[in-house]
C-alpha cells in the first residue's frame, strides 16, 4: 500500500489519499469489485490495505506559490462485519463497543488475545526508587 505519486510533489503541491490500513485479515479485491471489473492492484496478495483513491494538485505556474484547492470524492466499501470469541463476554461489552466505532486500535480490538480490562488497569502497589 503506498502512493504513486508522491515523489513528484514540489512544494506547495497538494496532494490526497485515501487509503485504509489492515486491522483485520485480507480480503481478496474480488469482494469489493463486481466480476466485470478488474481490481487495481497487481500485488493482490502482499498487501492488506488498500489505498481507493489518490489525487493530485500541482503547480503550472512558478509565481504563484500555492496549487489550486484539491477535490475529491471516494467511495470505500465498508469491511465486512467480523465476530471475536470474546464478543460474547459481558466484562468486554464495553470494549466491544469501542471496536466497532473506532478502527485503528488494533492490539485492543483483535480477536487473538486482545488487551483486557485487567491489564489495561493493572497497576503496581508499591514503586521503589533508588537513592
Amino acid at each position: 500500500m503506498g502512493s504513486n505519486r508522491i515523489r513528484k510533489l514540489a512544494t506547495f503541491e497538494a496532494w490526497i489519499l485515501v487509503a485504509h490500513t489492515p486491522t483485520h485479515d485480507f480480503v481478496p479485491l474480488e469482494h469489493y469489485y463486481p466480476a466485470y471489473e478488474s481490481p487495481p492492484s497487481i500485488h493482490e496478495k502482499k498487501t492488506k490495505g488498500r489505498v481507493w483513491a489518490e489525487v493530485i494538485t500541482i503547480r503550472r505556474r512558478y509565481e504563484i506559490v500555492y496549487a489550486s484547492p484539491t477535490h475529491i470524492t471516494a467511495l470505500v466499501p465498508k469491511l465486512p462485519d467480523f465476530r471475536c470469541s470474546w464478543h460474547d463476554d459481558p466484562a468486554m461489552a464495553e470494549q466491544k463497543i469501542f471496536c466497532e466505532k473506532y478502527e485503528g486500535y488494533t492490539r485492543l480490538c483483535t480477536c487473538e488475545d486482545p488487551i483486557t480490562s485487567a491489564y489495561r488497569f493493572h497497576s503496581v502497589s508499591t514503586i521503589f526508587a533508588k537513592a
